[in-house]
């Protein structure tokens, strides 16, 4: 006859199993965590490529950064990285349809890509669309009267091909396409975030480096070919 356990016996089975649980639960985390990084980090390739093919299929042109103040002042008028202005609401209710009448969905053809498996809705104005901000340094616009994105010749021979094209901003409160530089750099990844650079690659970099490169100029931030320290406005 097979003795029944004891009420000893089952308290310590369940404090190993607790003890078990405890040890592998923050590597279970750890492991989640590494995984929606690299996700995050592949969609940072795509649009990294993505922004290479438009450029090399568009006579050397990089994609247009969709800031609203050029969109609705009419200095820019077509599609943009993310959406075309001119389909959009102007009251920035974007909706995830807009995606497609942006120029690189044809390179890129997924909503996933644009969007950082770490964020949690809700989302509101552009954040509706994408996790990722375009850099507002790649338009020109000291002359108002022929507003165009810098060519990629150009920001790889003012700042070199490592100047970060596409990141996660610190905030969500978005009404556009693009960000300054001195919007920061998301916390969702803890010590650092993946961004996207305009020789086609994608690199992880921490915020201590990105709060280093904010004082270079110019530098992988600042990388405005009409100006010695690479600022724009």
């Amino acid at each position: 006859m097979r003795r029944a356990f004891s009420l000893v016996e089952l308290l310590v089975v369940i404090a190993v199993i607790a003890l078990l649980l405890a040890i592998l639960a923050p590597s279970a985390m750890s492991i989640i965590e590494h995984t929606r990084r690299s996700a995050c980090a592949n969609n940072h390739h795509l649009l990294s490529l993505a922004s290479a093919s438009y450029s090399s299929d568009n006579l050397n042109f990089l994609p247009y950064v969709n800031s609203r103040a050029l969109d609705a002042g009419g200095y820019f008028k077509g599609p943009g990285w993310l959406y075309d202005w001119s389909q959009t609401a102007r009251n920035c209710t974007y909706k995830i349809e807009d995606l497609t009448r942006g120029v690189l969905w044809r390179y890129i053809s997924s909503i996933s890509v644009y969007r950082c498996p770490l964020e949690q809705p809700s989302y509101s104005g552009s954040n509706a669309l994408t996790s990722y901000l375009m850099n507002r340094g790649f338009i020109f616009d000291d002359d108002l009267t022929n507003v165009h994105p810098w060519r990629t010749v150009d920001i790889i021979g003012f700042a070199g091909e490592d100047v970060i094209m596409y990141w996660e901003a610190a905030t969500s409160d978005w009404n556009d396409g693009c960000s300054y530089p001195q919007q920061d750099l998301t916390r969702r990844h803890k010590e650092g975030a993946t961004v996207s650079c305009v020789g086609g690659h994608a690199v992880y970099i921490t915020h201590r480096q990105y709060e280093m490169e904010l004082t270079r100029k110019p530098g992988r931030l600042w990388c405005n070919p009409l100006r010695a320290d690479g600022v724009f406005d």
